[in-house]
């Protein structure tokens, strides 16, 4: 008897210790993509990273704290904001921030290995599934915050199931102090949290008939670690005064956009492959639940119910958030996968060598992709080492060329480098305020926010480049250009300079132009302008 214990006792130790390796294999193979290429080709990327830059320069760059200062409130999106200016304490803010991305990498995974463990009550390779979900399009469009928070949110919900049989006392300030922390990292991930709690709870109750005073009193205590979280958004937050702010598309447009939300959970940038990855495996899941290799805790029928429903119902829109709906299903698929556990799944082995090299294959795939789009930012960094510091850089966006290449993601936000490199003013760095930490200064706000109004539609870039370069369309101000020293001009056509007369040419490639801006004899009327305080 003695012998038995102890041999089973042995196995479990072999066992949580080839899964702790296989786990640090995997992770170190999703990682890899981040310790090989120079520049994160994350489409929000070099917002976040200038925005970690200002953070973490304030009070110490005067050329700087002319165009921006630092704005702390209350807001729901914090987690990245916090954390990279303590890790540049250590490393440069630059390294912090892709300290961060792991970060954000290890929470998701090791998320849904600690859920896994709080339901089943063991550890599986199973959980490990995780990983496949990592490189979706909500990490390429670089919503870093989002998915800190559900990474956070996995391991929140798993606490709170570990501990669910605690005394009220222990789980109501233990839980008000997770809670909280929820709300500061990001909203959605407190979302996702209070319905998860409230379907598992729900259906806890359902299982086990509990009279309806014990459900007022769990109810009670489920309920009461939400209320600093609440009041901290509806009384404090600006963040509440954008709760009226939502958007819903045309109805074929909005069904659409939940198949792409669905898709983009495989999809990186070889679209054939990408979507067979989906096929095999959506579909893969779907046939092992049907023939019960693989089964689905009862407890969690509900809140994978209500998840599924919120993502249904839930606009693209949301609290001025755009691709509210978009970012759910990444949180979804890896909640699913720690509810599920194989029963008797034929030919484990073999479906696991097969998963990690589909993992390797990947994440081989997607550093080749980043490798090549490693150049881009390279020219771009060159060319703007031109520009003096404290420059001011506008930028304007023509629709790509059907003959140049389709990098992806865009170009979009390149121009925020400059921030970094040369403590330049770019008017599209991510700065409102009561939505970042960092405001545009009262000198430069009305040029920063005139911009957004009239320089948003990439379509129309082009053609306000009019030989007089004048702003016009009844907004009242003109010759916005000209409080700028330099254009920085996104996809093209040609190479041609589409304003020679004011436009002082500085470095051409075939996906940006990079101008000086001259001063041009129209520029001065007598009266002074909205962007000359700037």
């Amino acid at each position: 008897m003695v012998a038995s214990q102890i041999l089973e006792t042995r196995m479990s130790q072999l066992n949580r210790r080839q899964l702790a390796l296989g786990y640090l294999a995997l992770l170190v193979t999703a990682l890899l993509p981040l310790a090989v290429i120079r520049h994160l080709p994350l489409h929000d990327y070099p917002n976040h990273l200038a925005r970690m830059h200002i953070l973490v320069e304030a009070g110490s760059n005067p050329v700087l704290n002319r165009y921006y200062e630092i704005d702390w409130q209350i807001l729901p999106n914090l987690l990245m904001d916090i954390s990279v200016p303590l890790l540049a304490h250590l490393v440069p803010v630059e390294d912090a921030t892709r300290l961060f991305v792991a970060l954000v990498m290890i929470l998701m995974t090791s998320g849904t290995v600690a859920l896994f463990a709080a339901l089943h009550g063991r550890l599986s390779w199973w959980p490990l599934l995780a990983f496949l979900f990592l490189y979706s399009r909500v990490m390429l469009f670089g919503h870093l915050n989002y998915l800190a928070g559900v990474g956070l949110f996995l391991w929140a919900f798993a606490a709170w199931i570990f501990w669910r049989d605690r005394t009220a006392i222990f789980r109501v300030p233990v839980f008000a102090l997770v809670a909280t922390v929820l709300f500061f990292s990001h909203l959605y991930a407190l979302g996702l949290y209070g319905i998860c709690v409230a379907g598992f709870e729900l259906a806890h109750f359902r299982a086990r008939y509990a009279g309806l005073r014990d459900l007022l009193r769990e109810g009670a205590v489920v309920a009461a670690q939400f209320v600093i979280p609440i009041y901290l958004l509806v009384a404090e937050s600006p963040t509440a005064g954008s709760a009226t702010v939502f958007l819903y598309d045309p109805l074929d447009q909005f069904l659409r956009n939940k198949v792409r939300a669905v898709y983009q959970l495989t999809a990186n940038y070889y679209s054939t492959f990408d979507r067979a990855t989906f096929v095999l495996l959506a579909g893969g899941f779907a046939a092992a639940v049907a023939l019960g290799w693989v089964a689905i805790d009862r407890r969690m029928w509900l809140p994978l119910v209500l998840l599924v429903i919120a993502f249904l119902i839930m606009p693209n829109q949301l609290f001025a958030s755009n691709l509210a709906d978009f970012r759910l299903p990444v949180a979804l698929v890896l909640v699913l996968i720690a509810s599920s556990a194989p029963v008797r799944l034929p030919f484990a082995r073999l479906v696991m060598a097969a998963l990690a090299a589909l993992l390797v294959l990947r994440m081989g795939l997607i550093t080749e992709r980043w490798s090549d789009f490693d150049a881009v930012y390279d020219r771009y960094l060159e060319a703007i080492q031109q520009v003096p510091e404290g420059s001011r850089l506008i930028t304007a966006v023509a629709e790509p060329s059907p003959e140049l290449p389709q990098l992806e993601p865009t170009l979009m936000y390149v121009n925020a480098l400059a921030v970094l490199e040369r403590s330049a003013f770019e008017p599209a760095v991510f700065a409102d305020r009561g939505k970042q930490p960092i405001a545009v200064t009262e000198a430069c706000r009305e040029a920063y926010e005139e911009l957004w109004r009239v320089w948003s539609s990439p379509a129309a870039a082009l053609t306000d480049l009019a030989p007089s370069l004048k702003r016009t369309g009844g907004n009242g101000s003109d010759d916005m250009l000209f409080a700028y020293d330099y254009l920085l001009l996104l996809y093209p056509e040609g190479d041609a300079n589409p304003a020679p007369e004011v436009l002082e040419q500085i470095e051409t490639t075939p996906l940006f132009h990079l101008y000086r801006v001259v001063e041009h004899a129209s520029r001065r009327t007598g009266q002074k302008s909205a962007f000359d305080s700037c």
